[in-house]
């Protein structure tokens, strides 16, 4: 694989995205109507996984309307549990599923639920055989994923480790670590990141270095990595993009990252 020079300066990578077309910075975003203010009307299920169980939540959308999708949605860390129900709280999978309703798509929308202290990497593999189970059993033609912040690196896990399993992926407000270049060509990538997030994910490798750095510098090392890796990703013929919400923090990232904008690209035929 050719090797894209590596950014030295945060602003370099900063200015990459500002000046290529495909990679635009926005200074805000719009989040799709969501008349869906809770999950309790999606169904509860239990998925015996080789390692562990993992619950989930889904509901269809738009039967008849076609060969569904599985769109599958990455909590962050404060959702963690075995509940069944945190998953389903203030959640952008919400969003999406508004999206999907008003505009006709033929999908089902799943939200599986990772345990306490435990990155989705460690269960990606459970994880991927509940996707493609529930995707083979209800006839699902696409799987797509999207994740925010501890869910947005389980993106860049899920993507690295099974380059075959998703077409489309959305890692929101996440710390991308351990990436494998190579199997990230293989599925279309959109890394939404705020240009004030300081939060490092749980599943980072960086977290030790969090105490000797600024704000700042946090802010701007996360908004470079996922950068860089774009940008090599696109140097390489891959179909990926970034989306820098400028002034946005953590939370606020996490909130609208998965914006109306994201779904346009996500959903696209």
């Amino acid at each position: 694989m050719k090797k894209l020079k590596k950014f030295l300066l945060a602003g370099a990578a900063l200015a990459l995205v500002v000046s290529t077309g495909s990679n635009t910075a926005f200074a805000g975003t719009k989040r799709p109507e969501r008349p869906l203010k809770t999950g309790n009307d999606f169904l509860a299920a239990t998925f015996e996984g080789e390692s562990l169980n993992i619950p989930y939540r889904y509901k269809q959308f738009n039967a008849g309307a076609g060969e569904p999708i599985l769109f599958v949605f990455l909590h962050g860390n404060s959702a963690s549990g075995t509940d069944n129900q945190k998953q389903m709280e203030r959640t952008p999978a919400l969003d999406a599923a508004s999206y999907i309703e008003k505009h006709g798509v033929s999908a089902f929308v799943l939200a599986p639920q990772c345990p306490e202290n435990t990155p989705w990497r460690a269960i990606s593999a459970d994880l991927k055989s509940l996707c493609e189970t529930f995707a083979r059993e209800h006839g699902c033609a696409h799987i797509y994923i999207a994740g925010a912040s501890k869910g947005g690196s389980g993106i860049w896990a899920m993507a690295s480790q099974y380059p075959d399993f998703a077409e489309k992926a959305v890692a929101i407000a996440s710390s991308p670590s351990d990436v494998n270049l190579e199997n990230l060509l293989k599925t279309a990538l959109y890394a939404v990141i705020g240009s004030n997030d300081v939060v490092s994910n749980p599943d980072a490798k960086d977290n030790a270095l969090r105490s000797t750095k600024s704000d700042d510098e946090i802010a701007s090392q996360k908004v470079k990595r996922n950068a860089d890796i774009v940008a090599e990703l696109q140097y390489n013929g891959g179909n990926a993009h970034i989306k820098i919400l400028e002034g946005y923090d953590h939370k606020k990232t996490c909130k609208e990252g998965l914006s109306e904008d994201i779904l346009d690209w996500l959903f696209a035929k």
